[in-house]
């Protein structure tokens, strides 16, 4: 059987071009109301965080970690996504600044609490020994954690005259 030839009039071809041309159309302002709306549903005050808590922060000022925190979180990704989105919040960012900003922090952990309320968890390093070298001034000690690394100097009224070495 012989395959049957589509009539091709130019009348035909523009109908199917406006065809197409409409789908497209159509498809097009799907994808942009989609766009806008995902904008508008991201920027919802009930999907940003508004209260920032630090915990467990005793040598450090809590007050510095908590602005350290607030400029991570302020801003926008791609200008579209806020960055105190909770669903979208650099948790390991965050962690990694604090860390890198203070030496004496032993770990730090972030927690929502609730929509709207992130808390910022700190365990600082702890002091294990006291170490006092032979060849440092008088007065300067140093206090090293379990990891044997230097947490802070040691103001304390021992001498490092009278007393070298580690003292647990």
């Amino acid at each position: 059987m012989l395959r049957r030839r589509a009539l091709s009039s130019p009348r035909l071809r523009r109908a199917r071009h406006n065809a197409i041309f409409r789908k497209t159309l159509i498809f097009g302002a799907f994808v942009v109301a989609l766009a806008i709306g995902a904008r508008t549903f991201l920027n919802l005050d009930f999907l940003t965080i508004n209260s920032v808590k630090v915990v467990g922060a005793e040598k450090t000022s809590a007050e510095e970690i908590k602005s350290i925190v607030v400029s991570q979180l302020s801003g926008k990704w791609l200008g579209i996504i806020p960055k105190n989105n909770f669903l979208f919040i650099g948790k390991e960012s965050i962690s990694n600044t604090i860390l890198g900003s203070y030496p004496n922090i032993a770990n730090v952990r972030s927690v929502l609490a609730g929509l709207g309320n992130l808390v910022i968890k700190i365990k600082e390093k702890t002091s294990y020994a006291r170490w006092c070298g032979l060849s440092a001034p008088i007065g300067t000690c140093l206090m090293i954690d379990e990891g044997g690394f230097a947490v802070e100097k040691d103001d304390s009224s021992i001498t490092a005259s009278t007393t070298p070495g580690a003292k647990y």
